[in-house]
């Protein structure tokens, strides 16, 4: 199945995407060039941002949490040993052979794709690089930046706070020499975001793409299912640096999802003050070139009735068979729901994955039920 995920999260008094201080005690966060419009005329201004390895890096610690909790993995170790003990680990260190996460497995050979996403989750759902064998595989799942919406460009900006570090004796006392001021900068801002996760590749080699997946059909949806739910655990705010001294005051403000068993295109990032409208556009143009029996999911999200209402009306028809008569085979028009929960978008994407065309056959490796075209 093929997930897209765009929209709009309220973050205030967040440190984003720590730049370090470069030898210095001042910590600014990350900052970006972007371009908008104002006034009929293109504009660009430096704003401050979380950038999309950032948030990759945490829907990869998110998946790992999640998956560590399911049953596929407490039968088979299906992580690297590095993911398990809380690393990020997209390139595999040195050497031909890589250890599971029970670690007293024998080692996986790192020469064959098909054997390194059967045995390491994380190198499945987030790609891998193994340098010593030349071989790499791509991530399945694909991040923007976070960035400031289209709307207050020109307004954000982030201030510095001092901290200091404290250090204790023995006695209770503060150690004068120890304590260390250092400032740390922060912003607040409504963030759009774009997420892309290709997960009809979850178990295929993407080198061999005619090859059987290679998992049975529980970890397959176990594996999806947590890569799902990582999105669910960014949106809610654990994602960004410093999140012991600043955890991110986060409100998801509105998420457009699209799900469908067939490549679909991305949406238009929600830095965009026209995104929904213009997301709606390109839904309903792929649905009279795509393919006829094509079936698309459409999940709207909005924290008030006001903001659901608009994404409504951007997405308004799309649901309705407007030139059915004129076909010998009507398409699959997409099915458009308007959820007053967040959670309730994930768990129908949820169902879905139960569903799936893209499931391997059930109870063993094997190929999985044959793709509508």
């Amino acid at each position: 199945m093929f997930v897209r995920f765009t929209g709009r999260v309220l973050i205030n008094a967040a440190s984003l995407n720590a730049q370090g201080g470069e030898g210095t005690n001042y910590i600014p966060v990350t900052r970006v060039p972007v371009v908008f419009r104002l006034d009929e005329r293109y504009q660009i201004a430096e704003i401050p941002a979380v950038s999309g390895n950032m948030v990759k890096h945490y829907h990869f610690a998110n998946f790992v949490q999640t998956f560590r909790e399911k049953e596929s993995f407490k039968n088979s170790f299906s992580l690297t040993a590095d993911a398990f003990r809380g690393y990020i680990a997209y390139r595999f260190g040195r050497g031909v052979e890589a250890k599971k996460a029970d670690s007293e497995t024998s080692a996986v050979d790192l020469s064959s794709e098909d054997e390194i996403i059967k045995n390491f989750a994380d190198a499945d759902i987030h790609g891998y690089l193994a340098p010593d064998t030349q071989n790499r595989r791509e991530s399945l799942c694909k991040f923007s930046f976070l960035l400031p919406v289209e709307e207050i460009v020109e307004q954000v900006e982030a201030t510095s706070v001092i901290h200091n570090r404290v250090i204790v004796k023995e006695d209770g006392t503060i150690d004068r020499e120890g304590m260390m001021p250092f400032r740390r900068e922060y912003a607040s801002a409504p963030f759009g975001f774009l997420m892309v996760l290709d997960l009809a590749y979850v178990g295929k080699c993407l080198s061999n793409l005619r090859a059987d997946n290679c998992l049975d059909s529980n970890e397959w949806e176990e594996r999806v299912t947590s890569a799902i739910y990582a999105v669910q655990e960014v949106l809610l705010g654990n994602v960004g640096a410093s999140r012991s001294r600043a955890f991110p005051a986060i409100k998801v403000e509105e998420l457009i999802a699209v799900e469908s068993d067939n490549p679909i295109p991305a949406p238009v990032h929600g830095f965009y003050k026209d995104y929904s409208s213009q997301t709606a556009q390109i839904f309903k143009s792929y649905t009279n070139i795509g393919p006829k029996n094509n079936s698309v999911w459409i999940g709207l999200y909005g924290r008030d009735e006001k903001i659901l209402n608009r994404l409504k009306e951007a997405f308004g028809g799309m649901g309705q068979k407007e030139s059915a008569e004129k076909e010998e085979k009507p398409r699959n028009h997409p099915k458009v729901e308007a959820l007053q929960n967040l959670g309730e978008i994930f768990s129908k994407l949820a169902e879905h994955v139960k569903k799936s065309n893209h499931k391997p056959a059930k109870g063993g490796q094997g190929t999985e039920k044959t793709v509508k075209k």
